[in-house]
């Protein structure tokens, strides 16, 4: 069952029931300590896996509201809370604890969440002399939250990234025309989605004559061992530091970045 909501289940929150819970977070910090780091992230992911499980109404709105009162960043929330709470989402239907319906709701909101707390990025020229980035979700893939993560490490390392999900083969070879990428990173979980990436990745090599790095990984690297000569790819790996190695200034050029 999942934990107990703090707030017994009430809705919406009002300010005094945002300052309870705060203050709760806020007591397990290190006395001596004022380093946001070591707020209670368990505290606060079990808030937020209550809450995107709860089968009534859900306000982004007030859960992004509710977040930031507890003082923990908005990339501490995406790198740990929001994986944590899909992980234990997920975890509940593999168990028989919750329905797909209710499983598919939570991590349509955690991906929502995820999405409104990343950085705003918009079309500027080039100035980091890190590369630009495509992350594309595989066509047919379901599991979006890992991209959104990981888009938003990249763009705080100072990359330009797009993200772009449910696109058809077409649209990504556009895009990828149009955005003067240094890679094209191809998420996915599936083996279902493994075979529509492969089909992307033939293809866009079939379109353009230098197409950008293409890298393919994600969860699907725990079921299948990946090569290059079986997807297409350049590199198969879900770390992107190495599938980005050596492209800072890859493309000497001033421009506008990607934007998402």
């Amino acid at each position: 069952m999942p934990p107990a909501d703090p707030f017994q289940g009430n809705r919406p929150l009002d300010q005094s029931q945002l300052e309870a819970f705060a203050k709760q977070v806020l007591s397990s910090l290190d006395p001596n300590s004022q380093s946001p780091s070591l707020l209670d992230l368990d505290a606060v992911t079990d808030w937020l896996f209550s809450e995107v499980m709860y089968k009534g109404d859900f306000s982004q709105e007030t859960a992004i509201d509710f977040l930031r009162e507890t003082g923990v960043s908005s990339s501490e929330i995406i790198d740990v809370c929001i994986p944590e709470a899909a992980r234990r989402a997920g975890q509940m239907w593999v168990d028989d604890e919750a329905s797909f319906a209710t499983v598919t709701f939570a991590s349509s909101r955690l991906y929502a969440l995820c999405k409104a707390l990343s950085d705003n990025w918009d079309m500027r020229p080039r100035r980091t002399g890190q590369p630009t980035i495509l992350v594309a979700i595989a066509p047919g893939e379901q599991h979006m939250i890992g991209s959104v993560v990981m888009t938003s490490q990249l763009r705080r390392l100072g990359c330009s990234v797009q993200l772009i999900a449910g696109a058809k083969q077409k649209e990504v070879v556009s895009c990828i025309r149009r955005g003067r990428f240094d890679a094209a990173l191809i998420s996915c979980a599936g083996t279902q989605a493994l075979d529509n990436a492969v089909r992307l990745i033939t293809r866009i090599r079939s379109e353009i004559n230098r197409p950008p790095r293409l890298v393919i990984g994600g969860a699907i690297e725990k079921q299948v061992k990946l090569t290059s000569a079986g997807t297409g790819a350049d590199i198969t790996t879900s770390n992107f530091e190495v599938a980005l190695a050596g492209l800072a200034n890859a493309k000497d050029r001033a421009g506008p970045l990607a934007a998402q």
